[in-house]
């Protein structure tokens, strides 16, 4: 596959977002892959060499990557990033998409399905379905803990490491974003890292770690799982996400049209065990093709 940078710029939001595009031939159909948090677009260099008959279009969320930060005074949301992503199938003239998401990018897909199902013609989710819910009871803790919190990321400076393998080397380690083969890690800091003074320092923005201070509640998170009508493909790693699986269970069953299939590997199966889970990927693609 060839492969290019494109950026994508959204007027209603002041915004550039990056992209990297893999294409064979320019009639395949287009894939709109969304990463995790605090991964970038590279976390599909492997996979999307290994989808057949399809150009991908991996995405950089704001604050990711090669994409533009929020403006001082916000905060991420995946609602925010959903809108973002309204806009930018917009900017780019799509009326309908093939939606492939990871983790956090699986939850903002699930929520663009369910919002807008007739702009959506296949889900590709792997380790997500919908955003974590929280309940109703607890949402004065929540805000409570977001206020000091907001302030302290607002004001942060990303940690300096002495070399590109050091920076690397942490977030292969860290096991509060799940941990990574450095193998893995090297190829999202090959694009989420920048040289400075001292080293190298990752250039997501620190807000990144800021918990929203208003979740979805369970019930809010199935109303938008049963909006969605087109073809979905729910993908688990053995040794993913620590889900309870009755309530993943019963999500699965408010989507008409699904399947789920489990793959070994970890969290970022599609990182490190890519041809293994392109396998499923390529059946369900192949499959809509003949339905």
């Amino acid at each position: 596959m060839r492969h290019e940078e494109v950026k994508a710029f959204l007027p209603t939001y002041n915004l550039n977002l990056a992209m990297k595009h893999w294409w064979t031939s320019p009639s395949d159909e287009p894939v709109l892959a969304l990463h995790g948090w605090l991964d970038n677009a590279a976390s599909f260099d492997v996979l999307a060499n290994k989808l057949k008959d399809r150009q991908v279009y991996a995405l950089d969320f704001a604050g990711h990557g090669f994409s533009d930060h929020f403006p001082p005074g916000f905060y991420y949301s995946q609602t925010s990033l959903v809108e973002h992503l309204v806009e930018l199938l917009d900017v780019l003239k799509w009326d309908s998409v093939h939606l492939l998401g990871h983790s956090m990018g699986a939850c903002v897909a699930t929520l663009f399905a369910g919002l807008l199902p007739e702009r959506v013609k296949s889900l590709v989710l792997i380790e997500g379905l919908g955003p974590f819910s929280a309940d109703d009871e607890k949402m004065p803790e929540r805000f409570r803990e977001y206020l000091p919190t907001f302030k302290k990321r607002s004001q942060t400076t990303p940690r300096v490491h002495p070399s590109f393998e050091e920076a690397a080397r942490v977030r292969a380690q860290d096991s509060e974003f799940s941990k990574l083969t450095i193998e893995a890690a090297r190829l999202l800091a090959s694009r989420g890292t920048k040289k400075v003074n001292g080293g190298f320092s990752w250039n997501s923005d620190p807000r990144l770690l800021i918990q929203t201070p208003h979740p979805f509640t369970e019930k809010q998170v199935r109303a938008f799982l049963r909006n969605i009508i087109c073809p979905t493909i729910v993908i688990w790693a053995e040794e993913g996400l620590a889900i309870d699986p009755v309530m993943w269970d019963e999500r699965l069953l408010q989507i008409p049209n699904h399947k789920a299939v489990h793959v070994h590997g970890s969290h970022h199966c599609h990182m490190e065990n890519a041809e293994l889970v392109a396998l499923p990927i390529n059946k369900f693609y192949s499959n809509l093709g003949n339905a």
